[in-house]
């Protein structure tokens, strides 16, 4: 659970980055996130397909395409969190795709019924069609229907 002294730490990492140039705040902010105890997870080989790249600091976990794009997805996440559940996408609905990416990422700790809720997001919202695929593919076994 995000407390209040990771909403503080979400604000430094913010403003932190508000003074790197956009090209530089990817390798800015692995550093901030090894420096706070985070993960920094990017495979090693990418696939011709959709991948996950992502990372996790302070309680709050960005996912996307590239690390750049998760860079640009904590900071939507953090934006204007003033309150504990502002901060963190665990045991909220998921609405945006942005959060449905992050629900499947961490599948393992989201109910079943979370897991199907982000799946149909995704295949609904994703410009990716092999992203769209694989939601689909997961909401089937989900729902044992092959």
């Amino acid at each position: 659970m995000t407390g209040p002294e990771d909403i503080d730490l979400h604000a430094e990492i913010a403003m932190a980055l508000e003074s790197v140039p956009a090209d530089q705040q990817t390798e800015a902010m692995r550093a901030l996130v090894e420096a706070t105890g985070g993960m920094w997870l990017v495979p090693e080989e990418a696939p011709a397909t959709p991948h996950y790249h992502e990372l996790i600091v302070g309680g709050i976990c960005a996912t996307g395409s590239t690390m750049s794009e998760c860079v640009g997805n904590y900071l939507a996440q953090t934006a204007g969190k003033g309150s504990r559940t502002a901060a963190t996408t665990h045991e909220t609905a998921v609405p945006t795709l942005i959060e449905a990416r992050a629900t499947l990422a961490d599948a393992a700790h989201h109910a079943p019924a979370d897991v199907l809720t982000a799946c149909v997001v995704i295949e609904d919202q994703t410009d990716e069609p092999a992203e769209a695929a694989q939601a689909r593919d997961l909401r089937a076994l989900l729902e044992c229907e092959r």
